[in-house]
């Protein structure tokens, strides 16, 4: 006890440190002699996969002894998973190594994320390696249009019906888009909600229809739905609804122009005018194409009001063969001519095959001096995208000047025209000339703009005393990658005229590059400079200009700065300056629009040197309220800081009311002001009304009229009170069944039925609506007859294969694992289709059919990897008022696997064949199916599952036929086929009773 106090406890440290030192070694040396077999990777510990792939990865398994080795694999999988060849055991000679390739499918259903796979080897040591398995997010939907009517009475609403697939393996939320085409409030019962992978959702819309519609209109209804995390991938579906007029209304009997008038008032600051607008386009007959338009805005009241507009006055007359026009209009001839000039005169076109020829005549509108100018042309077209204009152009101001132009269009490579011109112009004894090229065109990744035009000093067209290059790019190396560069070279006064003061040049490039809307990034280069021998300035411009923009789902923003130095060569000074913008859109739905952007600029005056500072903002918004008032806003304001200050904002209010005969009431009201300044802000208002006009303009010479009779076809009896509709017309049957539709418009019309009317469970015997041409002087007539309508109903039941023992490889039976959801079947008669999709139980029916011959059919299965659907199609007739159901089974496919290596293929071994079962001592009998929609045959009884499934196998293989394993009071009986009747299924026992 005393020597053990006196033992130093540094030295009592050391001891037990050198002891472990030594029995580890000893204890790795063991383990290694005792670890008999070693499982190492040969390939990467890690891989990616997309769901419902297959895998296959291998190992090599080492025999560390001297001795034969009884290998026992084992393999563990995530959940849901499953092996298509489960490890067996094997001998494994001494210090021998052998492959081993593992294949495994991972499902369609599998979440993104990380996943384990062991593979290991039962020993006294356990060997075990571990892959490393990705799943890759896939983010994919899919929308369908199921069903919905194909006519709807104005004023009431309709349904219908949508089904959104996520086929993806990310669970996300999804953000729904309903619109219809002819502005009716559609809704959905959910516009946002979170879809799980795989699943589907029924999306109901429903339409609120306008009971004041004046005539007919088709409504396109249409469905968007995308991921919020995949703002860019949008899909869609429509349907097509007629919506008519519930009110009983004749035909128009005239043929009318159609003409639109606006009164407006417009005013401020004390002054006001009243305005006329007058506008028609359309065709005086009904038999003709030839299109007459005019336009007539008269008083001028633009000098009362900044809102008000100036007087205008255009006609035209257009046919096939030749154009006539008067008025105030842009007149334009060609780029060297005549580019595009406002004015007052008149002019026309006459096409004769191949040429075509024009001329025209104006002066200046609204300014002084008029300058009167006469053009013309004459044209061939060789061929599509081949032309050839010859051009003249005479026009006066201070002294006469005449052009004449050739002008070329011609392709140059498959998706590249060129636009080539030359000109000549007499001026005042001067004789000058001028030409003009255009090429532009794309290729896979490239499209590009080039353009040239030189004037000469005298020559006295649209481009004068001139010379201009342009050129710009836009190159995609990626899918989201580009390159841009834009290249302008501007010079003027040629001749160096120094009456004129200046000799401008102006040269700008800018070249950068961007990914997608993310970022892009741009240098630009300006250079403004007086080629005068005494040149009054020269300076030039550098920026670098960067944007990042940003999209989701409800709007986008965009940022832009620019940082860059203006230096004026002459005083040789330097002034840097920076412009930062924001821009912001949000759409949260689609009765609303917010747009809101700011921008600051600092920089420096180049002749002053004062420092200006410079911030402004704005916000526009729309918005829809009730469906028929639209309201428009616009706020800008803007504020200069420098030794002067300088403040500017305006403030623009528009509303909007349409009414339902088609008229509109429009406010606009504006208030802008400017300090310093001594008039105060500037108001200013109007108030617009527009309505349509149909001019009449000949009576239409005949009309049809349609009769008919609405009958029970099963009674015989007449069916009073049944209302019909054609286009925008409605009649009621009498007493007798009768209706008549009097002086229907001769074209195609299309008969309906309120079903409503008709009753409960009845259908027309005829798919409605029936089309049905009216001709002028003559009665058509069309019976209905109604009928009892017919049910199917039936459900789709999901199957397994059973468990087998491993040395037992024959074919195992199907057991049964539920109803399978989300089929999309279809019920088809040649004429109508229906489809419905199943529910979480396999359920699905249609209701309301007509009686007859019908195929009903699996359209998607939405089946489970390696399955089919047994059979997919059925033949229907159904009775009047008849119930009929049917059961469809989806079954697991049975795969056959083939190992690759080394360049051999090696099939798997194929199993022994199994002793085959005493199946003609069992009893035999036949009974109906449980939907008694056949027979099956039934044997029994075994006293284990396992020898009940063995003879299943087996009955399966000499008969084709599916077998069926259940479990009963005294042990387990097999169900043995689908056959259709009792004959067939007592056949079959027969043949199982004398097999040998």
């Amino acid at each position: 006890m005393k020597l053990e106090r006196n033992i130093d406890p540094v030295f009592r440290n050391r001891f037990f440190f050198a002891c472990v030192g030594l029995l580890v070694p000893l204890w790795i040396g063991w383990s290694a002699q005792n670890h008999h077999v070693d499982v190492k990777l040969t390939g990467s510990s890690h891989i990616e996969s997309l769901p419902g792939k297959i895998l296959a990865f291998s190992v090599r398994v080492s025999n560390l002894m001297n001795a034969v080795q009884r290998v026992e694999p084992y393999l563990v999988l995530p959940a849901t998973w499953r092996t298509l060849s489960k490890p067996a055991p094997f001998d494994l000679p001494p210090a021998a190594s052998e492959l081993r390739l593992i294949t495994l499918s991972v499902p369609a259903e599998a979440s993104v994320g990380q996943y384990e796979v062991r593979y290991g080897v039962k020993d006294t040591l356990a060997a075990e390696v571990t892959l490393g398995v990705t799943v890759l997010a896939v983010r994919q939907l899919e929308v369908r249009f199921l069903e919905g009517p194909r006519f709807v009475v104005a004023g009431e609403q309709y349904r219908a019906i949508f089904i959104l697939y996520n086929r993806g393996n990310v669970r996300d939320d999804i953000r729904l888009t309903v619109r219809s085409s002819a502005g009716f409030a559609a809704t959905a019962d959910s516009m946002t909600f979170r879809l799980g992978p795989r699943d589907s959702r029924v999306i109901p819309v429903v339409v609120r229809t306008l009971s004041t519609l004046p005539e007919k209109v088709q409504d396109v209804l249409e469905v968007a739905a995308r991921m919020v995390q995949d703002s860019v991938t949008i899909v869609r579906a429509t349907s097509s609804v007629d919506v008519v007029p519930r009110a009983a209304r004749s035909e128009d009997q005239f043929h009318r122009y159609p003409l639109h008038a606006r009164f407006r008032v417009a005013g401020g600051e004390g002054a006001s005018g009243t305005q006329l607008e007058l506008l028609g386009s359309g065709n005086f007959s009904g038999q003709s194409n030839d299109r007459v338009e005019f336009f007539v805005r008269t008083p001028d009241i633009q000098a009362k009001s900044v809102l008000g507009q100036r007087d205008e006055y255009r006609l035209s007359y257009r046919s096939d063969a030749f154009e006539l026009y008067a008025g105030d209009r842009k007149y334009d001839l060609s780029p060297l001519t005549e580019y595009g000039r406002y004015g007052f005169g008149g002019g026309g076109r006459v096409r004769m095959g191949d040429v075509t020829a024009g001329a025209f005549v104006n002066e200046n509108r609204f300014f002084q001096p008029r300058q009167p100018q006469q053009g013309g042309f004459v044209n061939y077209r060789f061929k599509p995208k081949t032309e050839l204009t010859f051009n003249v152009l005479r026009k006066e101001d201070l002294q006469e000047r005449t052009m004449f132009s050739l002008r070329g269009l011609l392709p140059v490579l498959a998706n590249s025209d060129m636009d080539v011109e030359y000109g000549r112009g007499l001026s005042a004894g001067w004789n000058d000339g001028a030409y003009a090229l255009r090429l532009n065109g794309y290729e896979r990744q490239l499209a590009y703009d080039v353009r040239v035009v030189h004037s000469g000093a005298h020559y006295p067209g649209y481009y004068h005393d001139l010379d201009f290059k342009t050129a710009n790019f836009n190159f995609a190396p990626g899918r989201n990658i580009r390159i841009e560069g834009y290249y302008r070279d501007e010079e003027r006064n040629l001749g160096r005229d120094t009456t004129l003061g200046y000799a401008p040049r102006d040269r700008f490039y800018q070249l950068g590059f961007g990914y997608a809307d993310f970022v892009s990034v741009f240098y630009r280069s300006n250079i403004q400079q007086d080629l005068m021998p005494n040149p009054r300035y020269r300076r030039g411009e550098r920026t670098l200009q960067v944007r990042s923009g940003y999209g989701f789902s409800a709007g986008n923003v965009l940022v832009n700065m620019d940082y860059g130095t203006t230096r004026d060569e002459l005083l040789g000074k330097n002034n840097p300056f920076q412009r930062l913008s924001l821009a912001l859109n949000l759409r949260p739905g689609e009765k609303h629009n917010y747009n809101f952007g700011i921008e600051y600029a600092k920089d420096k005056n180049i002749f002053s040197d004062e420092v200006q500072e410079r911030i402004s903002a704005s916000l526009n918004t729309w918005l829809m309220l009730l469906h028929n008032i639209q309201v428009t806003t616009t706020i800008y304001g803007a504020r200069t800081n420098a030794v002067i200050s300088q403040t500017f904002y305006l403030i623009d209010l528009t509303v909007e009311q349409s009414f339902a005969w088609g008229h509109t009431l429009l406010f606009r009201g504006r208030q802008t002001s400017f300090t310093p300044s001594a008039l105060g802000p500037d108001r200013s208002y109007m108030v617009e009304y527009s309505m349509p006009i149909g001019v009449p303009i000949e009576r239409i010479k005949t009309s049809g009229s349609l009769r008919g009779k609405v009958i029970d076809i099963e009674s015989g009896k007449s069916l009073q009170n049944v209302l019909l509709y054609a286009g925008g017309s409605v009649s009621i049957t009498d007493e007798d069944g009768e209706f008549s539709f009097q002086a229907l418009k001769p074209d195609t019309h299309y008969v309906q039925i309120d079903m409503a009317s008709v009753g409960l469970n009845r259908v027309p015997t005829q798919v409605m609506p029936r089309q049905i041409g009216i001709k002028g002087g003559e009665e058509s007539r069309l019976d209905v007859g109604v009928i009892r309508s017919a049910f199917v109903s039936g459900t789709i039941m999901l199957y397994s294969l059973g468990e087998a023992l491993p040395s037992d490889t024959a074919r195992q039976a199907f057991l049964e694992v539920g109803g399978h959801a989300n089929a999309l079947l279809e019920l088809s008669s040649g004429v109508e289709v229906h489809r419905r999709v199943t529910d979480n139980r396999g359920r699905f029916s249609f209701g309301d059919l007509r009686p007859g011959q019908w195929t009903l059919r699996v359209l998607d299965g939405n089946l489970p990897p390696n399955h089919y659907v047994e059979k997919e199609s059925f033949d229907v007739m159904i009775d009047p008022g008849e119930r009929k159901q049917y059961a469809m089974r989806v079954l697991p496919r049975r795969r056959r696997i083939q190992i690759i290596e080394e360049g051999k293929t090696i099939q798997q071994a194929q199993p022994t064949q199994e002793q085959t079962p005493d199946l003609a001592r069992k009893t035999c009998t036949v009974v109906p199916r449980n939907d008694r929609s056949g027979f099956v045959v039934q044997l029994a009884a075994w006293s284990s599952e396992q020898s009940a499934r063995s003879a299943a196998r087996v009955a399966e293989k000499l008969t084709n036929a599916t077998a069926m394993v259940e479990r009963i009071a005294r042990g387990f009986r097999i169900r043995l086929g689908a056959f259709k009747t009792r004959e067939e299924a007592e056949a079959m026992c027969r043949r199982l009773s004398n097999l040998k």
